[in-house]
């Protein structure tokens, strides 16, 4: 008995643990009941601490819409509910141009089909896509009804105020992504569409098609679409060939999609109904359908496809099955994923903390391997309206100015934008000519509140300034918001090549572009070479290298100590002729927009268009030369042969609306009596151009008087010299050919041959 009771209360040391923990426990429950409410205030007062975040997309205010450009439209008019319309929408709202605003017109129906994607949502509170449904008593139920929408001028001043370009597409129309051109690069045409027929007049099928609103409102004022005829785009056809000074779309010539007749690499495609009327010459050859898949995919958005397994795989391919099996078991790369957005752009911050470690080399090698990596380039890397802030509160409306101006960017400004490099005390150069447009620009920096705090006539404008003024900003620092104004009697352009006397310093940007001229010897090898500037004696280009070359070398370049050479020439500065022509190519010179020109498109949102087409200025021609070798007698000589030189001139017409630019080169020539001497040529290019132009000046005098016709033609002399235009009244159906300078440029590109008949041997 007394060994029971030992045993049962008797202490051990796991007894004494669980009655300590039965006492701890108490203790604890007692303190927190104690506690309770000093806990619950300091968890409130915590609370209160924490900053509350709320984010505004946009101010409060202002329409989203207003970050796009007003001018540039993408339409869509589609009455019925079809289940391919959301996934057709944003796959065109991100192959077009991120400045492009998207409309969608269609029944109520389609309208809440469309309306009720979340991502549809999230365009439209973006101010990306709007959903409309138009009152009545305008229809959309039937085609014809849409024929008579898109040919009454109410519709464009009600519904699309303020819109300029229309890219109209259909149900069954696609833009591909692997199209090496941008919608933006099509801006200078009036109509472009897809050709019925081979070498068809008008290649204008509106069922992917891009169209000038001004253009379409003229016609629609002069005549009007009886109901229940042609087609709205064969009626437009008809009428805007002939419509004076119209830029149209003609057989391959501007051909902008493919649909009855094939062309390669298009920037669309339309298959009529989704495919069940597709054209025979282009969709029955196995082969040719396969390489159109393996460059349009998305086509299988639009087209009808089948699920089951071709009978003959060699028969019918299936393209996503190829380029499964071509990729076989390689994982994507997740550095491509970080840098290109491909689906939504998730990892931007990621992307522009990533690109600020890439100087402008890597920024070249990366825009070669990858269209979409371009676009990205463009849209967030050179970020100019950033750039512009130092200067201007308004960036888009000093653009805008700067185009109405035909002005330039250029000097430290223009080359620092290419390396996304800022330097707070750099000034902003800026080259106009002098003028009205000189008066104009003037007028703008004293309106937005410049003063001018220094002005310079130079004694000699041989060099072709004609004005220097320095502007600051009152109020501001006067280091830090510095505009320099140059005045020149010349086009900006020619003053850019003719006076700039290292090679890294020939940049510029203008309303919508960055150019670089030599971006391969700049930023690639990170090198200049001497330049010189026509007109100017060797001690006045010392004087001049002397400080050029002290400033390249304080920006970080190296003067390439080499002589020129024929390797240099093709390889750094470029040559676009050699492969061709052979060592006769270096007097044939280059073009600003050229291949071998770095060029930029920059965000055009909220930045009107000037009325001079871009191609004025990418089409301006120059010649890279060098001195020929001979022997350094004097040190004249010698500097001579360490320096390349730029030669422009400029060439005007009276039909012609503006002055262009050319390259002109020496030509050897046999004088009577015996001997030979040089003359300054317009090239093989220009020389063809101005007998085409010569040509057309003949023709258009016939539609004056007889009396002022004779005048004109005695003051050119026969055979006629139309490079210096006559003065004269032009009569009001005076037509112009300035749309002939890019489609001439276009065909030598593609047949060289054309200017086999030129005598190269005699140029120097």
């Amino acid at each position: 008995m007394k060994s029971q009771n030992g045993s049962v209360f008797g202490l051990t040391r796991m007894k004494v643990i669980l009655i300590l923990s039965l006492v701890i426990t108490w203790s604890i429950a007692h303190l927190l009941h104690s506690y309770r409410e000093a806990i619950k205030t300091r968890l409130q007062e915590a609370k209160q601490r924490i900053p509350e975040v709320n984010i505004d997309w946009h101010a409060k205010g202002t329409d989203p819409r207003r970050q796009y450009n007003a001018s540039k439209l993408a339409l869509l008019i589609e009455p019925r509910p079809m289940p391919h319309l959301v996934p057709q929408i944003l796959h065109m709202i991100s192959v077009v141009p991120p400045d492009w605003r998207f409309l969608f017109i269609g029944s109520n129906k389609s309208v809440i089909s469309v309306g009720r994607s979340y991502s549809t949502k999230y365009q439209q509170k973006n101010g990306k896509l709007d959903l409309m449904v138009l009152p009545e008593p305008w229809e959309i139920d039937s085609k014809e009804k849409v024929y008579r929408m898109l040919t009454d001028v109410r519709f464009y001043d009600e519904f699309l105020p303020g819109v300029e370009w229309i890219l109209k597409y259909e149900h069954d129309s696609i833009l591909c992504a692997n199209s090496p051109t941008s919608l933006n690069e099509w801006l200078h045409w009036d109509w472009a569409g897809a050709p019925r027929v081979q070498n068809d007049r008008y290649s204008g099928n509106g069922g992917l098609s891009l169209r000038r609103v001004s253009t379409t409102k003229r016609i629609l004022r002069l005549q009007s679409r009886y109901n229940d005829t042609q087609a709205e785009d064969e009626w437009f056809g008809h009428r805007v060939i002939v419509l004076p000074g119209a830029k149209v779309a003609s057989g391959e010539n501007g051909q902008l999609a493919v649909e009855d007749i094939y062309m390669p690499n298009p920037m669309g495609f339309h298959v009529r109904d989704g495919g069940s009327q597709l054209a025979e010459g282009i969709w029955n050859d196995p082969d040719r359908r396969k390489e159109i898949f393996d460059y349009c995919p998305e086509l299988s958005l639009i087209m009808d496809m089948k699920l089951e397994r071709p009978a003959s795989s060699q028969e019918y391919p299936c393209p996503k099955r190829a380029r499964l099996e071509g990729r076989g078991s390689r994982e994507p790369s997740i550095l491509l994923d970080l840098i290109v957005p491909l689906n939504g752009d998730p990892y931007r911050v990621i992307r522009t903390c990533l690109m600020q470690y890439l100087d402008a080399r890597d920024v070249l090698y990366l825009c070669a391997t990858s269209r979409l990596f371009r676009d990205t380039v463009k849209q967030d890397v050179f970020d100019i309206n950033t750039r512009l802030k130092r200067f201007f509160g308004n960036p888009t409306e000093f653009r805008t100015e700067l185009g109405r101006c035909d002005a330039l960017i250029t000097g430290v400004f223009a080359l620092r934008f290419f390396e996304r490099v800022t330097r707070p005390n750099s000034n902003l150069q800026i080259v106009v000519e002098d003028g009205s447009n000189f008066e104009q620009l003037k007028a703008y920096l004293l309106k937005i509140g410049y003063q001018m705090a220094h002005e310079l006539i130079p004694k000699d404008i041989s060099s072709g300034i004609t004005k220097y003024e320095k502007y600051v900003r009152t109020g501001s620092n006067v280091q830090s918001a510095k505009i320099e104004l140059g005045a020149v009697r010349w086009l900006p352009i020619k003053a850019i090549l003719r006076r700039t006397a290292t090679s890294c310093l020939l940049n510029f940007i203008s309303w919508n572009k960055a150019f670089s001229i030599f971006p391969r010897l700049t930023f690639m090898e990170h090198e200049t070479v001497l330049l010189r500037m026509a007109h100017y004696s060797m001690p006045q280009m010392m004087k001049y290298w002397n400080l050029s070359l002290n400033l390249s070398s304080r920006l970080g370049w190296r003067v390439r100590s080499l002589p020129p050479n024929k390797q240099v020439d093709r390889e750094l500065l470029g040559d676009i002729w050699y492969d061709h022509f052979g060592d006769s190519a270096r007097s044939l010179g280059r073009r600003v927009g050229d291949h071998n020109t770095w060029m930029i498109p920059l965000d055009t949102t909220s930045v009107a268009p000037p009325a001079t087409p871009d191609f004025v200025l990418e089409y301006a021609s120059f010649n890279v030369q060098r001195r020929s070798s001979r022997p350094t007698h004097t040190p004249a000589q010698f500097y001579e042969q360490m320096a390349y030189s730029i030669n422009v001139r400029e060439f005007s017409s009276p039909v012609l609306r503006y002055r262009y630019i050319y390259g002109p080169v020496w030509v050897k020539e046999s004088i009577s009596g015996g001997g030979t001497q040089f003359r300054y040529s317009l090239g093989p290019v220009w020389e063809s151009l101005n007998l085409m132009f010569k040509r057309a000046m003949l023709v258009q005098l016939c539609k004056l008087d007889e009396p002022e016709r004779r005048r004109i033609l005695g003051d050119i002399g026969w055979p006629p010299d139309l490079v210096q235009a006559p003065v004269f009244e032009k009569p009001e159906g005076w037509d112009y050919m300035d749309d002939e300078v890019p489609k001439w440029f276009a065909r030598l590109m593609d047949n060289p041959r054309l200017l086999d008949s030129f005598d190269f041997s005699n140029m120097q």
